[in-house]
């Protein structure tokens, strides 16, 4: 299946949805209005079998002599004004009642399409279930020639497309091409901040990214991204161990000593690996002893 009837399955599905959405709020609505009309005319008809009663007794009352014809006619009048009064406030309220219901629904029919599109607009990338890659498919992808065109070619239909960006990053560094990797990777950051761009191994995979442009000041924002994912996975061996080296390249030999310090505390000294990390560190005290003693020869 293309990426295009995808997409178009995917547009369908959603009207389709909101469609039916919409059918089933409009439906309660009518429903509740008919459930009022129906509670408003069950106590008028209530309200009459009453007063019948009444005027019944009443006039039971008057043949037997318990009451005199001015009280009869007297009584009758108040029961009157009274069915009066109560028939001109059901006749209100089944007039109000339906006017408002009417509008309050046809509103909420018509926002609910524009708070759908403005949160499709706003979160939505269903692009995203077009690609399956991982943190390191530059290892796991195989690219042919014309990789990167199809891929640009996709991004300027669905730029939003962050595992595209991703892939594309991939793409370039695999063929040792750091400043275009870096950029695509940028790309991916900016559309996914709370995904790509804070998960520890993108943040690394982009701090290796401009480590290779050697571009002294992307190599300062390199350090500052791996101390970022070191903040959100402050015990990743490996971010522990590239974050080490790539300050022991730039002469932070001090920032090395700390990572490969807090690497060894992790893995042990006892596991196979502690004598190169311990020699390491030496190595790294050693260099950043011997940068402070040129400061004061010089």
């Amino acid at each position: 299946m293309t990426d295009n009837m995808s997409q178009i399955l995917f547009y369908g599905a959603a009207v389709g949805l909101l469609l039916i959405l919409e059918a089933a709020v409009w439906r309660g609505f009518k429903s509740s209005a008919k459930r009022r009309s129906d509670s408003a005319s069950d106590a008028l008809t209530l309200n009459r079998i009453v007063y019948r009663d009444e005027l019944n007794e009443l006039n039971a009352d008057l043949a037997c002599g318990r009451i005199t014809q001015m009280q009869f006619e007297s009584a009758v009048r108040e029961v009157e004004h009274r069915a009066l009064e109560e028939n001109a406030t059901d006749d209100a309220l089944s007039v109000t009642a339906p006017i408002w219901s009417d509008c309050a629904s046809k509103a909420i029919l018509l926002l609910l399409p524009i708070l759908a599109l403005s949160l499709y607009f706003l979160f939505a990338n269903p692009s995203l279930n077009n690609y399956c890659g991982t943190p390191n498919a530059q290892k796991t992808e195989q690219y042919d020639a014309s990789y990167a065109k199809t891929v640009q070619k996709y991004l300027k239909e669905s730029p939003k497309d962050v595992r595209a960006w991703v892939s594309l990053s991939n793409y370039h560094a695999s063929r040792q091409e750091p400043s275009k990797a870096l950029e695509a990777m940028n790309k991916a950051f900016e559309y996914s901040p709370r995904g790509v761009a804070s998960e520890p191994g993108h943040i690394l995979q982009r701090a290796l990214l401009m480590l290779d442009t050697h571009d002294p000041m992307q190599s300062g924002n390199a350090m500052k991204e791996i101390e970022r994912a070191l903040t959100i996975a402050p015990e990743d061996t490996h971010i522990l161990e590239i974050g080490g080296s790539a300050a022991y390249t730039l002469g932070d030999y001090r920032t090395a000593v700390r990572y490969w310090s807090t690497l060894l505390e992790l893995i042990g000294r006892e596991s196979p690996r502690a004598a190169q990390i311990l020699d390491a560190i030496s190595d790294a005290r050693n260099r950043e002893s011997m940068s402070f003693g040129s400061m004061f020869i010089r």
